[in-house]
């Protein structure tokens, strides 16, 4: 055949990416809410760690800090839905400035790599040394990510509070 043979060629394309917006899997062993809002939270005690989905708020709870030196440590579930491996970067850092707010988390690991549709977990350590209010960023940024896509960056707060031991 003088024209060669005819196919039909197929090619797909995909960005590394994280699951930013189902927040019952990324918070899986946690208590999720929808709103700290008392008006809208049904839950009458708060108990336990929860994320708040309204504020976007990872709420530790309190601690006393003497009486707990390893602090609370929480997992978050990471996931990869795409086709493609992705290698993730995660960071905890101060919300602002503020005197009157403490900075006490710690992440662990700092960075991994995720194979497709897998998951892994990062954890996050809540270290109170005073009574005071804590407050923190957490991030986890996808290397190569598409800047426009949401699946590039999971962003939330994180809370907690330090306090003494009472009789």
């Amino acid at each position: 055949m003088p024209d060669g043979i005819p196919f039909q060629l197929m090619a797909e394309s995909s960005h590394p990416g994280i699951n930013t917006k189902d927040v019952e899997q990324i918070f899986e062993e946690q208590t999720v809410i929808p709103s700290l809002d008392p008006s809208i939270n049904t839950q009458t005690v708060i108990s336990s760690s929860l994320f708040s989905v309204q504020e976007n708020v990872f709420w530790f709870g309190t601690l006393v800090a003497s009486k707990n030196p390893e602090g609370a440590k929480e997992k978050f579930k990471i996931m990869n839905p795409n086709k493609i491996p992705c290698t993730v970067k995660f960071e905890v850092k101060p919300r602002g400035q503020s005197k009157s707010e403490g900075f006490a988390f710690e992440v662990e690991p700092k960075g991994l790599t995720i194979e497709p549709h897998k998951h892994k977990y990062v954890t996050v350590n809540f270290l109170p040394t005073a009574m005071m209010q804590y407050g923190g960023i957490f991030e986890a940024m996808v290397d190569n990510g598409d800047p426009e896509s949401k699946m590039g960056k999971l962003v939330f707060e994180l809370r907690g509070e330090g306090t003494l031991p009472t009789l």
